[in-house]
């Protein structure tokens, strides 16, 4: 009889174990389960600031360029303007000359 209560005490033990280990189990599992989502989405964030880094790198280069074409547009056009201002002083030197003609 003293044997039998032994293992039942035993494996009322053993039960009592596995239900803490359970209880415990779990909570872990999910744990685990949130700490993997949170890695997941780390690597999305890091990957997102990676695009976003490379997207800010060639506004950069297209404001650069666009800035070169703007100093050579600007400089065309003060170039037309002298050349039209001349065109227009040799017209009025012609006029005039040609007004003075004997």
């Amino acid at each position: 009889a003293d044997t039998r209560a032994n293992k039942k005490a035993q494996a009322e033990d053993s039960l009592r174990n596995l239900v803490e280990e359970k209880s415990v189990a779990g909570p872990v599992e999910g744990l685990n389960h949130q700490i993997h989502e949170l890695i997941g989405q780390r690597q999305t964030i890091t990957d997102r600031i990676r695009e976003i880094s490379q997207l800010k790198h060639d506004l950069q280069n297209q404001i650069t360029e666009a800035d070169r074409r703007q100093k050579r547009l600007r400089s065309a056009l003060e170039a037309q303007a002298n050349a039209k201002q001349k065109l227009l002083q040799k017209l009025t030197e012609f006029r005039r000359d040609g007004n003075n003609a004997p």
